[in-house]
């Protein structure tokens, strides 16, 4: 069966169109971790510094071979004609011996690749630099803290050559474990993300939980890690490498689909479904051409807003086809793809009985809801705190949380969302089942636990920051104006984030856009406050970076802080709540008061003598330069954790 790029790419805009938020989001947060994608943060770096000469440039070479008319429609020149399909079809009548037409495409082809410049290949290899985690991928690269660790081994064992193995090992380990676990982790969930969206109009945000909820999870990570290794080792003979490039890209959603395979029953079934679809593929993927030439003259922003998720929904699209076809075929080892509801709606009486439970919670109604009333019910409604965890506040949170899963169980029943206990590798384990069942979003804190909360983003971002310029430099620099372990305004950023934006966490995409605004004014005001406080002393300064206001917020800054904003309103609040509140509230109160009077005291001392020096404030004429091992330095990070490789960067320490 051949596949049909034109229905499938149609099929996958239909998909963009319904989880639009959603992919950009997972998109975003793929790139700003460094697993894939990476050049979508490209315009941040390539404008930052003051580049904008060479975005010019790239953008001015670009553009010879596409261009915007008038009316805003794109137009691209004979050298690129329409990628979507015309490219494709006419190579592929190349190989099938037409060239009287493959000719004047083969010239056209060439012409366009001779008008890119040189900066496209390395587009991709920048932007991995400059994303928040991707200091960690690429520490190789600078090899500081490897340095350090290295002379620590050796001052221990005395033999370099034993210092070396270990090292080896250490790095190896650390490398395997990021990469498996992590990493590979995000791009499984996302990966069956868009699958799940072909056939299914509401994307929930448990569907970031779907490997945890699994006791697959460490199997599936592995798995995939192997295929990878094999595809290292093949790629040696370049065009095995390019095979089984191919041979083995449906792996990931196989795993993504059952993460309880191995990874020979992965990559064999791969090589299955894909023999005589590797052609297309290569094909298909060849048909973005041009849209990734618009993609490089947007110097990575066209792929963030649309291309990244057009190209992810499209090849989800190929493995719906090329799926179908191995189970109707019932080629060896079909039975494996067992998720069936993945592709097929489950009947009424399916649902009843994997869903008992919520079908008589149905049935039955939610409790009648009691209401908070006067003042505590002013900052309950409006802001989401309660004074303490009361069995009042008990009851209706146990209530809203019913209202809840009627709510999502009426989406499954409509057809409209994934019957997640359905799938085949879902666990019954009745303790995980309660921990995520609890997890929901609309929950209220007290105000101990909110207290407990500022206090746990402040040592998070402490050890965020502090941890960045260790694994850069192998330099311990204690950041921020203060001189305990902490950064107020990360924990500030969070508890607000909870309380001023709580009647807004029903609509993702609304809580996403308004955790930027939140995020940037508290930026904002607490870099001005500082300064005009401190005889114009500044922590961080974002001159030169992309879309900045007065140095003190910038456009990549604050796109990071939207995305870890919705990960903890969703995800990380909800888990840590619950676990403060098995904590016994006379002990979690103690600790909480210790630690007030600690920070209360910080900051009163840090008013009169704030944390200055190398690395923190030895700003020179408005530049700064850090320190490693022998004090100086040019590389630079922001609190964003954002790498800025160059020697007029500005330092951003957060108070």
């Amino acid at each position: 069966m051949k596949i049909d790029r034109k229905e499938i790419k149609a099929n996958a805009k239909e998909s963009i169109r319904k989880h639009y938020f959603i992919f950009v989001i997972s998109i975003l947060f793929l790139a700003v971790v460094g697993v894939m994608y990476t050049s979508s943060t490209y315009i941040f770096s390539l404008l930052k510094g003051g580049n904008e000469e060479i975005y010019n440039e790239v953008s001015s070479t670009v553009g010879e071979a596409a261009y915007f008319n008038e009316d805003g429609s794109l137009v691209i020149n004979n050298n690129i004609q329409d990628s979507t399909n015309d490219i494709a079809e006419a190579i592929e009548k190349y190989i099938e011996g037409k060239n009287d037409e493959a000719l004047s495409i083969e010239e056209r082809v060439n012409k366009a690749a001779s008008n890119q410049p040189d900066e496209h290949v390395g587009v991709v290899t920048l932007g991995y630099r400059n994303g928040v985690l991707a200091s960690l991928v690429n520490v190789a690269k600078s090899g500081s803290l490897f340095l350090t660790t290295f002379k620590s081994i050796q001052n221990v064992v005395k033999d370099p050559s034993v210092a070396t193995v270990l090292m080896l090992i250490l790095s190896a380990l650390l490398f395997v474990v990021y990469r498996a676990f992590i990493q590979n982790a995000l791009w499984l969930t996302v990966r069956r993300q868009f699958v799940e969206a072909q056939n299914y109009d509401k994307i929930t945000p448990r569907s970031y939980l779907f490997l945890f909820t699994r006791k697959s999870y460490f199997r599936a990570c592995i798995t995939f890690f192997i295929k990878e290794i094999y595809q290292v080792l093949w790629s040696i003979t370049i065009v095995g490498g390019i095979i089984k490039f191919f041979s083995y890209s449906l792996v990931s959603y196989i795993v993504a689909e059952n993460p309880a395979l191995n990874s020979k029953q992965a990559i064999t079934l791969s090589r299955r479904m894909m023999y005589g679809h590797k052609w297309e593929l290569f094909v298909l993927e060849l048909s973005f051409l041009g849209w990734e030439l618009l993609n490089l003259i947007t110097a990575g922003l066209f792929g963030l807003l649309y291309l990244n998720p057009y190209i992810e929904a499209t090849i989800a699209q190929f493995y719906i086809k090329v799926r179908k076809e191995a189970i109707d075929n019932k080629i060896e080892g079909y039975e494996l793809l067992n998720d069936k509801y993945l592709y097929n709606k489950a009947s009424a009486d399916e649902l009843s009985v994997a869903y008992s439970d919520l079908e008589s919670l149905c049935k039955n109604g939610p409790k009648e809801t009691e209401k908070f009333t006067g003042v505590a019910g002013f900052f309950a409604n409006v802001f989401g705190i309660v004074l303490w965890n009361s069995d009042k506040v008990k009851r209706i949170s146990a209530t809203e949380e019913d209202a809840l899963l009627i709510n999502t169980y009426n989406l499954i029943k409509e057809g409209k969302a994934y019957p997640e206990r359905l799938q085949p590798t879902y666990t019954s384990d009745g303790r995980l089942r309660t921990t995520f069942r609890a997890m929901h979003y609309t929950r209220r804190y007290s105000i101990i636990n909110i207290i407990a909360l500022f206090f746990i983003g402040c040592l998070v971002g402490w050890l965020w920051e502090v941890g960045i310029h260790l694994v850069e430099d192998g330099v311990f620099v204690n950041r921020g104006v203060l001189h305990g372990p902490w950064l107020p305004i990360y924990g500030s950023g969070a508890v607000m984030i909870l309380i001023v934006l709580y009647r807004f966490r029903s609509k993702p995409w609304l809580e996403f856009l308004l955790t930027i605004l939140l995020c940037g004014t508290v930026e904002y005001i607490t870099s001005w406050i500082l300064e005009i406080t401190h005889n114009g002393q500044k922590w961080w300064d974002y001159t030169g970076y992309f879309l900045n206001i007065n140095g003190r917020v910038c456009a990549e800054g604050l796109l990071v802080f939207g995305v870890a904003g919705i990960v903890f309103v969703y995800l990380f609040a909800p888990l840590l709540d619950n676990l403060l509140l098995k904590i016994n509230p006379k002990i979690l109160l103690a600790v909480v008061s210790c630690l007030a009077v600690i920070f209360v005291a910080d900051v009163i001392y840090s008013h009169f003598h704030p944390n200055t020096g190398k690395g923190i404030t030895d700003y020179k004429d408005g530049k700064q330069t850090g320190c490693t091992n022998n004090g100086t330095s040019d590389n630079l990070y922001t609190a964003s954790g954002i790498y800025k490789p160059s020697a007029n960067s500005y330092y951003h320490y957060t108070s």
